[in-house]
């Protein structure tokens, strides 16, 4: 059998304009609300303050498209545009998150501000859910852990008394309930009492973590350490749930065919994302045949490139981060300059992206932390950044993930020719992505693609019909097509931090997106006898 080895170096403030948002309006010299005789009697008006040439208009929820296009062309309107809802930028209250460079860097390691993930601002949309599970194989997890066991999955089908959890506070500790330890298979997977995974190694239901530096209780603090809980670190995804899959060794290392069955037992209990800090030399057709079944089975595997001090996989490949598959993506470690950590291995064709894998603090065992080096540190900040955006957008197939993922990278001039992207997880740039529009529109039609921008609009002709695209207050765009005479095009001015532009290209709608600096980020175009296309 093959023995594999894990990858590891041992070297706010909130403000909100209004409870729903308005439109804010300012009246060209000379006018007033008598200029717009059509508007409704009943649409309420206030100043924004006592003697602000600004008014405040509420206009329902979905106002509609036309009027608000022909408002916006209105000599009696100097400016008309749709109030943002500010968000929280406030940072977790877990005294260890400074140490955390990768997450939020302050120039603590010595090197730049703002090498990180911008994970401060991705949190804005969201912060995990426990609806996502993910797989950790690997050395167990230290599951007891302050800072991780409210975050450990717990499988209910071997809930033999019916409370709603198989683990209880003893007053001292988490321990299994009692009250389930039945010595059967409830759930009849295979696994006698597997409360919360399962130890392949020993071959009993307790997947702790005795390795001798407590590696995959460190890579799942990256991943899902309870965020904003007052102690310790945040994880990447504060609120996933994480399935201890032990297979390696006190001493890290571990065999081909408990890897294989930690994986079939993921596959078989629903996770949804699987984290692989190990890897080895040779090619195994079975542990390849088996994460085929996963990616059938829609199981996306993250996995590390190795620590090989700058070996190329494109030559010399590293298992399972080498195997050609989709659903397999292969992570290799930066370092807090946006260069490749000096252990790390490369790849251009065999590696995805790069994360943080240079003195990286995470949980330990024990209800300890400690700093870390590997590859084996960078792939599960890709993980957690999987299981977030999961957590916000639970429809998104695997391929779509993994698109969202490596279209969201930020080349950097450090990583050139390290990997496909040459460039650095960015969990701002994943999270703020817009889900493929996928609706075609014959006649008048609302469908929509999530963004988080606040109330925007865009409108143009098409083929003798009017079009519009709204950014709603919940995030999502409403595209709408009206059968009526004339040509409007309109496009409101952006909030700070970036906008939304709308027009034409060769004769189809489309929207493009612009991140702070003017640059686009993605442009969507409706095509109006099928489904839109992201480019």
């Amino acid at each position: 059998m093959i023995r594999l080895t894990f990858f590891v170096c041992l070297l706010g403030f909130i403000h909100t304009l209004h409870s729903q948002s308005g439109w804010l309006v300012r009246y060209a010299p000379g006018h007033s609300r008598g200029s717009l005789p059509a508007l409704s009697s009943h649409l309420q008006e206030a100043p924004l303050y006592p003697g602000s040439v600004w008014q405040r208009w509420d206009l329902g929820e979905a106002p509609d498209a036309a009027l608000l296009a022909r408002l916006q062309g209105h000599p009696a309107i100097l400016a008309l545009e749709q109030e943002v809802r500010f968000r929280t930028q406030s940072l977790p209250d877990d005294p260890g998150f400074a140490e955390q460079w990768a997450l939020h860097n302050t120039g603590q390691t010595g090197g730049p501000a703002g090498v990180d993930l911008r994970a401060t601002d991705a949190w804005s949309f969201g912060t995990g859910s426990a609806e996502v599970t993910v797989a950790v194989i690997d050395a167990g997890i230290d599951w007891r852990h302050p800072d991780l066991a409210e975050n450990i999955w717990q499988n209910l089908g071997e809930d033999a008394d019916g409370d709603g959890s198989v683990l209880v506070w003893d007053g001292n500790t988490w321990i299994f309930d009692p009250d389930d330890e039945n010595g059967l298979d409830d759930d009849g997977n295979g696994y006698t009492d597997d409360f919360i995974g399962w130890d392949f190694v020993n071959d009993d239901n307790d997947p702790s973590d005795d390795h001798f530096f407590g590696h995959g209780t460190h890579v799942a603090g990256i991943i899902a350490a309870r965020g904003n809980n007052g102690i310790g670190i945040s994880g990447v995804s504060w609120r996933s749930q994480l399935m201890p899959l032990k297979f390696l060794d006190a001493n890290g290392g571990g065999f081909t065919g408990d890897a294989i069955a930690a994986l079939q037992y993921a596959r078989q209990m629903g996770a949804d994302l699987s984290n692989h800090s190990w890897g080895g030399g040779l090619y195994s057709q079975a542990l390849r045949d088996e994460l085929l079944l996963a990616q059938q089975a829609g199981l996306l595997c993250v996995a590390a490139a190795g620590n090989n001090f700058g070996n190329d996989n494109d030559e010399a490949p590293l298992y399972p981060a080498s195997y050609a598959l989709d659903n397999v993506i292969a992570v290799t470690a930066s370092d807090p300059v946006d260069s490749l950590a000096p252990f790390a291995n490369r790849g251009f064709n065999s590696v995805d992206l790069c994360a943080p894998g240079y003195g990286i603090y995470s949980t330990l065992p024990g209800g300890d932390y400690g700093f870390l080096n590997g590859t084996s540190m960078a792939a599960p900040f890709v993980t957690g950044a999987l299981a977030l955006l999961r957590s916000q957008q639970p429809g998104l197939t695997q391929a779509q993930l993994r698109q969202r993922l490596l279209r969201s990278v930020r080349p950097l001039p450090g990583l050139h020719g390290t990997c496909a992207t040459e460039g650095r997880l960015d969990l701002l740039a994943l999270v703020q992505q817009p889900v493929l529009f996928q609706q075609s529109l014959p006649g008048e039609v609302n469908g929509g693609a999530t963004l988080r921008n606040g109330d925007l609009l865009a409108a143009g002709e098409q083929q003798g019909s009017l079009w519009a695209a709204r950014l709603r207050s919940d995030g999502q765009v409403a595209w709408t097509r009206r059968d009526q005479a004339g040509r409007w095009a309109a496009a409101a001015a952006a909030p700070a931090g970036g906008g939304l532009l709308g027009g034409q290209a060769n004769g189809q709608p489309l929207l493009t997106r612009l991140d702070s600096l003017g640059a686009p980020l993605w442009t969507l175009t409706l095509d109006w006898g099928g489904p839109a296309g992201l480019t």
